[in-house]
């Protein structure tokens, strides 16, 4: 609204100020200091009700023009009393600009309502039941439900829809013969209740309750904008219906699961084979330019002990062992060197947990599950090494390979007999 108003005066030629949120309050002071200056020429001030709060002083304006009415009307009153401040010598004129038959004019009403009711019960001390008897105090308050909404609206938008060529003669109306032919009306203010307006005053405010509840919008839009609504909402409808018959009579794709699962196999494969070419490609780039004879770092020795638990013993498997440990070129000695290393530790770790337990049974001790728990030690950086592990997984991959040699498909070798019995507390 302020936007439009500065382009008209612009477009008069007029010299204003405004005052909206964005104002800084030092805008704000330069602003009224301009406009209440002696040799202002600044035709209007342009400011929201809402914008500024107190400490707004325009003593040197005569009219006020309020052209968006607030659903408060102290916010409406505080925008009058700006410029009716001490200073002021002249009379001023306020203007109210509210398009009739809409809900501006509703909320407008319902403003008023508020200010009577404030001045009667609150400045004359009067209750509802001594002044305003009956359905009078139905119209006070805001809307309280959706029933009273849609009432308003329905009503209000009949109104709107009812009315022709408005547009066209507000167009056409010229403002200023307007203002030049306006009546004026002066109020004398009578002594006891009848300054606070007695029937005239109260009269005002009657309403009459119009049964637009039963109504639909049916009835109030034109037939000739509700049937151009009705066809668009069926030529929609049409479509839809229309989309979803071609969705459901669509062949429908067939599932291939099989083929998704071989996919994804072979993506995983390539993959891996890319993986294990780069650690090669790297183990070999490093050891071209460091000597290959050099001592195992702490990753080395943990990706060792992950090739050695997963094929056993390095003489029998040397090649794999190294190609999973991603030593390919290191020297052979030093990584079998490094794994005795981790062995003889484990074997030694195991000898001596063995020679405890046997030592505590002949002392006639029985010993707790605390202290048969598993032997773990750290080996150069390398944390909680299962020494059982180390010294037991060897044989146990020997064993395996003798079991799975004579058979044409490895994979099809199972463990006989290696699930283990069942062992219920109860009986069944």
């Amino acid at each position: 609204m302020l936007d439009i108003l500065g382009d008209y005066m612009r477009f008069r030629g007029y010299q204003y100020q405004r005052l909206d949120g964005t104002i800084s309050a030092t805008n704000r002071r330069v602003a009224m200091e301009h406009f209440n200056a002696p040799d202002s020429s600044d035709f209007a001030f342009l400011l929201s009700t809402r914008a500024g709060g107190l400490g707004i002083n325009l003593m040197t304006a005569d009219t006020v023009i309020l052209f968006d009415s607030d659903w408060n009307p102290q916010a409406d009153l505080q925008a009058m009393a700006r410029a009716h401040r001490i200073g002021q010598t002249r009379p001023v004129s306020v203007y109210r600009l509210v398009s009739k038959d809409t809900i501006e004019e509703e909320v407008l009403e319902r403003a008023r309502n508020k200010l009577m009711l404030e001045f009667i019960t609150i400045q004359r001390g009067l209750t509802e039941k001594d002044v305003l008897p009956g359905k009078h105090n139905r119209a006070m308050g805001e809307p309280t439900g959706t029933d009273e909404i849609s009432r308003i609206l329905k009503r209000r938008g009949q109104k709107m829809f009812e009315q022709t060529g408005n547009q066209k003669k507000l167009e056409q109306l010229d403002i200023d013969s307007v203002l030049a032919n306006a009546e004026e009306h002066k109020t004398e203010q009578t002594e006891g209740l009848e300054a606070d307006g007695g029937e005239d005053f109260l009269k005002s405010f009657e309403f009459v309750d119009v049964k637009v509840d039963e109504m639909s919008w049916d009835d109030i839009i034109p037939k000739e904008q509700l049937a151009e609504i009705k066809a668009e909402e069926k030529r929609k409808a049409d479509e839809r219906y229309l989309h979803d018959v071609i969705e459901q009579n669509q062949p429908r794709k067939r599932n291939a699961p099989n083929d998704a699962f071989d996919e994804r196999e072979e993506r995983k494969a390539k993959r891996r084979a890319r993986a294990q070419v780069n650690m090669e490609t790297a183990d070999g780039s490093d050891s071209d330019t460091q000597d290959p004879k050099r001592s195992l770092k702490e990753k080395e020795l943990r990706h060792l002990i992950r090739a050695f638990l997963r094929y056993g013993d390095i003489d029998e498997r040397e090649e794999d062992v190294v190609r999973e440990a991603r030593l390919v070129g290191r020297d052979r000695d030093t990584v079998k060197a490094a794994l005795r290393e981790i062995t003889d530790k484990a074997s030694k770790l195991v000898r001596e947990d063995r020679e405890k337990l046997e030592e505590m049974e002949r002392s006639g001790k029985t010993p707790t599950k605390k202290e048969k728990k598993a032997v773990l030690f750290d080996h150069q950086g390398v944390k909680r090494i299962n020494a059982h592990t180390i010294v037991e997984r060897p044989e146990e991959m020997r064993v395996l390979r003798t079991a799975i040699q004579g058979l044409t498909d490895p994979t099809s070798f199972r463990v006989p007999e290696a699930s283990k019995k069942a062992d219920y507390t109860c009986s069944w």
